[in-house]
């Protein structure tokens, strides 16, 4: 992840692509941001993390699916905010996946979809791949 405000330019605008990987840290249903150093910190317009709040103000999902890898991105409250922001569905886990789950589960996904499968076919056979993976939700 870049700085907050390259984050909010992304997202903000909008996107034409079927799929969203958000390939974050996440803490309590927020998405972590990366530290700065004093004087690039001072222009984000978000500091330490992204609330749900705070993504609703900007974000444009434009029907993608949007695919989370932060532990508890999976979180109620942000699941609400990714839906309200126009993702037809929203992919993350409910709380803190072992670590290299959070890069398996994309490629894991990605797979499956190329094998034609819908996405919750997919996120089914992931869940089903073993316990780290059932941490993954899909919800529409």
């Amino acid at each position: 992840m870049g700085q907050c405000r390259q984050l909010v330019e992304a997202l903000g605008r909008g996107t034409t692509s079927p799929y969203v990987i958000l390939a974050c840290h996440g803490d309590e249903g927020s998405i972590m941001l990366p530290e700065l150093a004093p004087e690039i910190e001072r222009y984000q317009p978000y500091h330490q993390r992204l609330t749900p709040a705070d993504l609703r103000s900007f974000a444009r999902f434009d029907g993608a699916a949007v695919i989370a890898t932060g532990c508890d991105t999976g979180h109620p409250d942000l699941v609400e905010a990714v839906l309200a922001c126009g993702a037809s569905a929203y992919v993350a886990p409910r709380h803190a996946p072992f670590g290299y789950a959070s890069f398996f589960a994309p490629v894991f996904l990605f797979y499956e979809l190329t094998e034609r499968r819908s996405l919750r076919e997919a996120v089914d056979r992931l869940n089903g791949h073993d316990h780290e993976m059932s941490a993954w939700k899909l919800h529409t």
